[in-house]
């Protein structure tokens, strides 16, 4: 946090320990005309308490509440709901406050399946999903907050130079414990991590007439004459699609001669015997 005394976090600590004080608890000044925002648990025990360990009254607090106060995504709640807070102008800073004895925690696999089995719902119903990640369990109520700061911080939605505090609260007592501020990452203006360049959208062909001026090279094309169009050619010829030639004739025969009969016919042998008679 640095050596300052004036960021709304310091002021949020200084407000914190006159409630564990039991002293009269200042509002926050440089909280000005805007709320407290915070992303916390949806532990009904954190309603009341958190703005009396702030000293931010119920109304000037944007409590953005999930199951085990996690960010899975870049993209979804509850980083969806502060990056509106912020573009909204209704807040400034992001403080991720988890807190001890989490219900979220402290259950398990088989507490998810019992209590799914005992109210009718099958372990069908996920699909194959991860139960634990699905519910939002965590091993520990310290790394999960800073792990849901990161992912809030790193958020490309998230206004540049936004800072992104994480927070754990006494669910009993309500001492708020630092656990990392967000001024100094803030201060730089980027992102944890490197964010990917986005890549360049492919070409989509558009019927939209071109807006603007027209350059000389456009308008050459549009001079250019179109290419003649090419008369089909005829298809070729199909030797089977052509008319049979007609069949050769076939001499005729005499009738009843057979030329495959291994007989000669009577009137052949009786010419032959008249031949050699003559002779």
């Amino acid at each position: 946090m640095g050596d300052k005394s004036d960021t709304l976090v310091a002021e949020v600590l200084v407000a914190n320990q006159h409630h564990l004080d039991g002293v009269p608890v200042p509002r926050p000044v440089s909280l000005g005309e805007k709320r407290l925002l915070v992303i916390t648990c949806m532990d009904p025990r954190l309603t009341a308490l958190l703005p009396q360990a702030t000293g931010v009254g119920a109304d000037e607090m944007i409590q953005i509440r999930s199951a085990g106060n996690r960010a899975l995504t870049i993209d979804g709640d509850p980083v969806r709901s502060a990056v509106a807070a912020v573009v909204l102008k209704m807040a400034d800073e992001v403080f991720v406050i988890g807190h001890t004895d989490c219900a979220m925690c402290g259950a398990s696999t088989m507490d998810l399946l019992d209590g799914m089995q005992e109210r009718g719902l099958p372990r069908e119903a996920f699909e194959g999903r991860d139960i634990r990640t699905w519910f939002g369990l965590i091993a520990s109520e310290r790394s999960n907050a800073m792990e849901t700061a990161r992912v809030v911080r790193e958020s490309p939605f998230l206004p540049p130079g936004t800072p992104v505090h994480a927070l754990l609260v006494d669910s009993a007592g309500g001492k708020l414990e630092m656990l990392e501020e967000g001024y100094s990452r803030a201060a730089k203006g980027l992102p944890s991590v490197s964010v990917a360049p986005t890549p360049v959208p492919s070409f989509e062909p558009t019927s939209r007439p071109i807006e603007g001026e027209v350059t000389d090279s456009f308008r050459e094309l549009e001079q250019v004459e179109p290419l003649p169009s090419l008369e089909p050619e005829p298809p070729p010829s199909n030797p089977m699609s052509s008319p049979p030639p007609p069949p050769l004739p076939i001499p005729r025969q005499r009738r009843n001669e057979d030329p495959e009969s291994p007989f000669e016919r009577a009137e052949d042998v009786l010419a032959r015997l008249m031949k050699r008679r003559r002779q």
